[in-house]
């Protein structure tokens, strides 16, 4: 069934929309940040987590309506003790509770922490056991991880570094004889100007990243 984007009798105002300001959670003692690696059923997960260990984590029990959990979600958990394995060997292995999902919007946030792990923002459930323990030998080395690993990481960087030169650049104008309008119109029009050229820089930047993957459809 389709969803009622029409209004009347089934019709929720508001309910399709997200206008709410990205709550910021950290973690406080005894809780971590995670990953979502796998979903297990009967609310367990498979989860990496930040100190690099995986371990089995069971949904708290007020999450369970109010908040979805999928692989590759970053997550707030405490860690518990030992537990039975579930690959059905007799090893223990280590369990905690899920308790927040933390919101993507905060990311960048969650990022500038000390002691956060960077693998928790690459694809770490869609890598094989050999190249998450390379990136891990990598993150407990001190060696950064390869660029193309996070792209929300370069972007982000690439995105403060742009605006850093903006503003020097906008510093050394020279807007001498100009009324405060004028000088904030012609503040705006630089400002329109550079945005412009850096959307046509980054659309020409993915058009030759991805031209080698476009699929020829008269081909297959």
């Amino acid at each position: 069934m389709p969803p009622n984007a029409k209004g009347g009798k089934g019709y929720k105002k508001g309910k399709h929309t997200s206008d709410q300001e990205a709550k910021y959670v950290s973690c406080e003692e005894g809780q971590m940040y995670g990953r979502i690696l796998k979903a297990l059923g009967n609310r367990r997960f498979r989860v990496f987590c930040n100190d690099t260990k995986q371990r089995l984590c069971r949904l708290c029990g007020s999450m369970r309506k109010s908040e979805w959990v999928e692989e590759g979600k970053v997550v707030i958990l405490s860690v518990r003790g030992y537990g039975t394995s579930t690959t059905g060997s007799s090893n223990v292995e280590e369990m905690g509770d899920i308790l927040t999902i933390v919101d993507p919007r905060t990311y960048s946030k969650v990022k500038k922490e000390a002691g956060v792990n960077p693998m928790l923002f690459t694809n770490v459930e869609e890598q094989d056991a050999a190249e998450v323990k390379r990136k891990v030998i990598a993150v407990n080395s001190g060696n950064s991880l390869d660029i193309e690993d996070d792209l929300f990481d370069r972007g982000e960087e690439e995105e403060e570094s742009e605006d850093s030169a903006d503003a020097e650049t906008e510093s050394e104008e020279d807007y001498s004889g100009m009324n405060p309008q004028e000088k904030k119109l012609a503040i705006q029009k630089k400002y329109d100007e550079k945005t412009l050229l850096r959307g046509k820089d980054i659309q020409a930047a993915r058009s030759t990243k991805y031209k080698e993957e476009d699929i020829d459809i008269d081909a297959i």
